[in-house]
């Protein structure tokens, strides 16, 4: 009982941490509010649209970002997507860092990262 009151307490104590994010982006949106949703991945680690198997296990696109905010296209207005000259990746898998190292030094250099 004693692990129950205090996980009880925990949640009085964040309660106030918490809020119906739907919700908030929701009304942000129907208010025709500027809301910045920024992924850190790319499509080509997309689960989805990526160089599978080398993906991530989220969706990076725009609607893949609206799906995982809750939110649905309709008060949408405008998407703004940012994206670099090339793809790199640590590790194992199909990308330019895997492309012979005088290669994939050269493209970093051209667009001055």
């Amino acid at each position: 009982m004693a692990l129950a009151e205090a996980q009880a307490d925990y949640g009085l104590l964040s309660q106030e941490q918490l809020a119906d994010t739907c919700g908030l982006l929701s009304d942000q949106l129907s208010g025709n509010r500027t809301v910045l949703a920024e992924g850190a991945q790319g499509t080509l680690l997309d689960l989805d649209h990526g160089t599978y198997p080398f993906v991530s296990s989220s969706t990076t696109t725009a609607a893949g970002a609206l799906s995982g905010l809750g939110v649905g296209v309709r008060p949408v207005r405008r998407v703004i997507g940012v994206t670099k000259a090339f793809q790199t990746r640590a590790g194992a898998g199909a990308s330019i860092s895997n492309r012979g190292r005088r290669r994939a030094c050269r493209a970093p250099a051209r667009v001055r990262e």
